[in-house]
């Protein structure tokens, strides 16, 4: 075989070995638990931050119900989004579904790995 052929082996025996690696990795250290408080490392001048996840809640909640259904991953809001502890009530304030009249543009930019 030539040094040409070999590439595809040497492709396939790097992925197998990245593979059994992976597998043997262990468990996290702290398991996953949505009964603690959040933390965020901020600098100290923005210490002053409010917790808006109950207003977010509510607007992707809606969102969700609106155009969820027609998606193939649909599942309902609270399988969606972890409750955490501490999240403050929902503000009760309509959510405006209608089109943003804020003009905004997005712009998807192709680079490595992009299909």
């Amino acid at each position: 075989m030539t040094a040409m052929a070999c590439t595809p082996c040497r492709g396939i025996a790097i992925s197998l070995l990245a593979a059994i690696l992976a597998a043997c990795s262990h468990p996290p250290l702290q398991p996953y638990d949505t009964s603690g408080s959040p933390l965020v490392l901020v600098p100290a001048a923005m210490v002053a931050v409010d917790d808006g996840r109950a207003r977010f809640r509510e607007i992707f909640c809606a969102v969700l119900q609106t155009h969820g259904p027609s998606l193939p991953d649909y599942r309902p809001c609270d399988q969606a989004l972890n409750r955490l502890a501490g999240e403050g009530a929902s503000s009760g304030a309509a959510v405006d579904l209608s089109p943003s009249r804020a003009r905004l543009v997005a712009l998807v930019v192709p680079g490595i790995g992009y299909e």
